[in-house]
């Protein structure tokens, strides 16, 4: 029998079996309090984890990319693409009109992806001729003498022009040969082949000429600004400003061209294709200045370039016969067809930030200053191939014998600290580093811990996720991964946390 509740069984009331609701509450209490204790080491356990397999992915796709070139006998590799919060964006980026959002040095830049690449094949269509100064050839009726010889050639997504001087000799001008001049006694007026270069061809890539000498870096024309780079007059299908002359004097038709650098330091002054780097260098808001002369020592752009090897030949005195010159472009690299993204797991990223303010940086990478990618091609051998639109050693120098990628947790990614001016402050002024270091990291030359300066001053942040260092040695494809990298600014410069694996040290300190 059950009376309220009891049941009476052998003349003793008992409780149905089951928990009350406070013996639920009391356990449901102690697992929240067992939780609270140890969740801080699973979440701790758990970002590790993510790190290390972050590390361990962008290992595995660098390897990958060297089986590909293996593979297929030919360069490949992987682009790392910028994250879509930590994009490196700002509306006041130096050098580009205020209100026009681009890329800024000065912003957070993060990558959580990377896709594969590869190089695009040559390009080799039609012939070509070389001019030391400006041509003399006619200009359209439409066109001015400023439409040739102050050619826009922005590389800012803002499409406000800056200017390449062709009338001057700060490069090297390559023009389609348009007829075909092997005739000795020209009667005929034939065409040649024709080309195709804008829209196609990207600044960057590289030419080589009548199969022989070094390669010469495009700059331009680029009367449209586009974040892929593409040399252009106008948009697709517009004729150039330049009209070429035939043999016979009977015939004129529109003759492509490109603007030139050599690579080299033509004025031993101990920098190649001075100001060439992308960057707004004097800080007027012109990026790669060039001036009218040449010489105004406050100028981007002062050496004069030339022609090198067998070339020099076609620019003596009495040349005036220059035949048709085979040529090859080395384009730069492409996505691979059919390729798909790999998305580093979680919150992780590979942090990118300050890759071009002169300041301590994140990774250690040839950042694209018009898109926040970077690219790493891989030859057979595992050697990185330089694949960075610039000529200059400023962008892929001495210290690009290592790249170095610094993988994180996106809460620790941090903008550089700005003055009103906008211009990059120490996060302290007694001390010269910029950007938030992981706790434990020395500072100064008395070895001062970096979590004591943290602990006595709260307005200094501090990195407390997961770090992993994956270090590539670009001349032999070797690849490091450390653990907690040592930071030690005040004895070591700008080259810590890198000089440890540098040396080939692996593990944390």
């Amino acid at each position: 029998m059950i009376v309220q509740g009891l049941l009476i069984k052998g003349g003793r009331a008992t409780r149905p079996g089951g928990f009350t609701l406070i013996e639920l509450l009391v356990v449901i209490l102690i697992i929240l309090m067992v939780s609270a204790v140890t969740l801080p080491s699973v979440i701790s356990a758990f970002n590790h984890r993510q790190v290390s397999e972050a590390a361990r992915i962008l290992q595995g796709g660098l390897v990958g990319a060297r089986d590909t070139a293996i593979n297929t006998n030919a360069p490949a590799g992987i682009r790392l693409l910028p994250d879509p919060v930590f994009n490196g964006q700002s509306l006041n980026a130096p050098g580009v009109t205020a209100g026009v959002t681009a890329l800024d040095p000065r912003v957070a830049l993060a990558s959580n992806r990377f896709v594969p690449i590869q190089l695009a094949p040559d390009y080799s269509e039609g012939f070509v001729r070389v001019d030391l100064g400006p041509p003399t050839y006619t200009l359209p009726p439409s066109a001015t003498a400023n439409t040739y010889f102050n050619y826009p050639a922005s590389k800012s997504p803002s499409g406000v022009p800056t200017y390449y001087l062709a009338g001057s000799f700060g490069m090297l001008y390559l023009e389609q040969e348009v007829f075909d001049r092997k005739n000795s006694t020209p009667t005929l007026d034939l065409l040649n082949p024709p080309t195709s270069w804008y829209w196609n061809i990207r600044i960057g890539d590289k030419v080589r000429i009548n199969g022989s000498g070094i390669y010469y870096t495009v700059v331009g024309p680029m009367q449209i600004a586009n974040p892929e780079l593409f040399v252009n007059v106008g948009d697709p299908g517009v004729n150039p400003p330049l009209l070429q002359t035939s043999p016979t004097g009977l015939l004129s038709y529109p003759a492509e061209f490109l603007f030139l650098v050599n690579g080299l330091d033509d004025n031993n002054d101990g920098f190649a294709d001075n100001g060439w780097d992308g960057i707004d260098n004097d800080g007027d808001g012109i990026v790669d200045q060039i001036t009218n002369n040449n010489a105004n020592p406050l100028t981007e752009w002062v050496e004069v370039e030339q022609w090198q090897g067998s070339l020099t030949a076609y620019m003596l005195p009495g040349a005036t016969n220059i035949p048709n010159l085979p040529y090859t472009i080395s384009r730069r690299p492409v996505v691979s067809p059919g390729a798909r993204e790999t998305a580093l797991p979680g919150d992780t990223v590979i942090d990118l930030t300050s890759w071009n303010a002169n300041l301590p940086e994140r990774s250690r990478l040839p950042v694209d200053p018009s898109s926040g990618s970077v690219d790493i091609l891989l030859n057979t051998d595992g050697s990185v191939l330089p694949t960075t639109v610039y000529s200059s050693p400023t962008s892929f120098g001495i210290s690009s014998a290592f790249y170095h990628f610094w993988v994180a947790e996106r809460g620790d990614v941090y903008s550089l600290p700005l003055d009103n001016n906008g211009n990059p402050v120490p996060l302290v002024p007694t001390y010269s580093f910029y950007l938030p270091m992981p706790l434990g990291s020395n500072l100064l030359p008395n070895a001062n811990a970096y979590d004591q300066l943290v602990a006595s001053n709260p307005n200094v942040p501090a990195l407390k996720g997961e770090i992993r260092l994956l270090s590539l040695f670009s001349r032999t494809g070797q690849i490091l991964v450390s653990d907690s990298p040592v930071f030690n600014i005040g004895t070591g410069g700008v080259n810590q946390p890198y000089i440890l694996p540098q040396q080939g040290a692996r593990g944390g300190p």
